[in-house]
């Protein structure tokens, strides 16, 4: 993942012929090929995502950010050295790095935000899911969540799930979509999408099995599923599944934007979901949302989406083809449009951070 993501630096010296010490900082920052910014940040994440990146870049844009990725772990001291460099630390997810990041904050006097409100606060044992269904998800992820300066969550469903783990009440700031990028374009077919990462959880979770089984009452519909394989579950899927089901494997984002352009429904019959990005952006691509009631669904559907019992194959194809054939697809662009713009993201983020830093 790039460091910097600022695309050029405008610099206007002042007038005087004798530069003070702020007028030597911007000529060393030019000279030196660095850039201006209102601060040092350290970036923590332990799973790379499109809205990872999204705050990453976000952050960019004003700050000078160090990204760290924690996948493999990372113990105290890998973790305090940079809080040490840094203005401010910023942590995706209430896991082991977050509580880490919190605790050399606390001791080196800086101010910490978590991002969270998904996998890392959810109990679900009935679908083998959730870092909190461990005593020690549980622990580490209150001790984050209460310790930190500030706590962002990306729905009111997340920030229930915040307060009923921790008792922190989190601040709501929804995930963003650039609705300039994900737009319509073109003719919409009988197709409908789904994207998710192509494992046993996300069978159950992401109601991948539901999906597939559903193409089987609508053969004239093409059935496209997004996602890379990461066990034998694309197997089992493709044995169940009809003709009329496509497996596309991982797309980068320009296949998957014209892809969501030419479907005209969006189906996340999930278990769970803290938001929906993938939804959202199917939505303001014009793509109708079939979804359930689960989790934070409702919140980026609205009164737009078309909505089924988690698990109803029948109930899900009949609403697929409802889907299809409502013209819904203009009401789900301004759905997003009105209420998850990436804008509204970047200025929340943004204003948090002069809450903590100035500038």
């Amino acid at each position: 993942m790039p460091r910097n993501r600022a695309q050029s630096l405008n610099v206007r010296l002042p007038g005087s012929a004798h530069p003070d010490a702020k007028c030597d900082a911007v000529l060393a920052a030019v000279i030196g090929g660095g850039r201006l910014s209102d601060g040092r940040v350290l970036f923590l994440y332990e799973t790379a995502a499109s809205f990872v990146d999204t705050d990453l870049a976000i952050l960019e844009s004003r700050y000078d950010v160090t990204p760290k990725e924690c996948s493999r772990g990372s113990n105290l001291t890998e973790i305090t050295r940079p809080v040490l460099r840094t203005d401010a630390s910023y942590s995706w997810f209430a896991l082991g790095h977050a509580a880490r990041a919190v605790l050399a904050a606390k001791i080196l006097g800086r101010p910490s935000v978590i991002v969270s409100g998904g996998w890392d606060v959810i109990s679900m044992p009935e679908i083998a899911y959730g870092a909190a269904r461990s005593v020690r998800g549980r622990l580490r992820a209150r001790f984050a969540l209460r310790g930190g300066t500030r706590v962002l969550a990306f729905s009111e469903w997340s920030r229930a799930a915040i307060r009923g783990l921790s008792g922190r009440e989190a601040d709501l700031l929804y995930l963003g979509v650039d609705v300039d990028r994900y737009r319509p374009a073109g003719t919409k077919e009988d197709l409908v999408i789904t994207a998710g990462t192509l494992s046993r959880e996300n069978l159950a979770r992401k109601g991948l099995e539901t999906f597939v089984r559903a193409a089987a009452h609508l053969p004239s519909v093409r059935f496209v599923l997004v996602g890379k394989s990461v066990d034998d579950s694309a197997e089992f899927l493709r044995r169940i599944a009809t003709p009329n089901v496509e497996f596309a494997g991982w797309l980068g984002q320009e296949p998957l934007l014209r892809l969501l352009q030419c479907a005209g429904a969006y189906v996340q019959v999930s278990y769970n979901e803290g938001f929906g990005l993938a939804l959202a952006e199917g939505m303001a691509c014009e793509c109708v949302p079939v979804v359930t009631r689960e989790g934070a669904l409702p919140e980026v559907a609205g009164d737009v989406g078309m909505y089924v019992p988690y698990g109803n194959v029948p109930a899900t194809a009949d609403a697929i083809r409802e889907a299809l054939g409502s013209r819904r697809g203009a009401d789900a662009r301004r759905r997003i449009q009105g209420n998850f713009p990436l804008a509204r993201r970047r200025e929340g983020v943004l204003a948090l951070m002069r809450s903590l830093l100035g500038g």
